[in-house]
Order: C-alpha cells, then structure tokens, then sequence
C-alpha cells in the first residue's frame, strides 16, 4: 500500500472542517468508537495519541460519558472552527486540556 502524504493544515498542526477536533485518545474512546463501527485501534491508533476527530463521534461519546473520564481532552488551539457546528465552545472547554503544541495526525477513514 502506498502512503499518502499528509495535507498541509495537517502538517501545520491543525484539524480542519471534516475532522474538526483535536484530541488526545483515550482508551474508553478507542473501545466507544470500536463498538460504533470506527475502529481506530486497527488503524494503529493507541490511548495518548492526538489525533482529528470527527465532531459527531467526539460529541456522542462526551455525551454518554457521565464522568467525563473516558472523552478525550480537546486542544482548543488546534480545533477548527467547524467543530462549533457540532459541539458548543461551553462544552468543549469542559474538557480542553493543555495537550501542547504536537502535530495532529488525520483520520484518513472519514475521507471520501
């Protein structure tokens, strides 16, 4: 399989409108996506990478995590604006985290 060069907003350190949030991944999240059809961890994906995500699938999970333990922490610098869309900046506060300056990676499997 050929790679495939990462885009330049990728490379620059952000997300952009189809994956629009910047997250650290957890393991609860790894397994709630899994469960859901998109299995990051057969991508190679493991708890503590940063990676793009969908808003849709970083919402639901912060919306059935009672505890707020299991959703990954957002770099609010890093997220693209789209992700207001989906999430209010209220909630994506809540769980903003000081994740530092690290390049996101992107999640080629929400590309059409």
């Amino acid at each position: 399989m050929a790679s495939r060069a990462l885009p330049s907003h990728i490379k620059a350190g952000y997300c952009n409108e189809r994956s629009p949030i910047a997250a650290q991944l957890t393991q609860s999240f790894l397994d709630f996506t899994s469960k859901n059809g998109v299995n990051l961890k057969q991508m190679g994906l493991r708890p503590g990478q940063k990676w793009c995500l969908g808003a849709e699938h970083w919402k639901e999970a912060a919306d059935r995590d009672s505890g707020g333990q299991g959703v990954p922490p957002i770099d609010l610098e890093s997220t693209h604006k789209a992700a207001l869309d989906t999430v209010d900046l209220d909630t994506m506060k809540k769980y903003a985290g000081d994740l530092g300056s690290a390049r996101y990676q992107y999640d080629w499997s929400t590309r059409q």
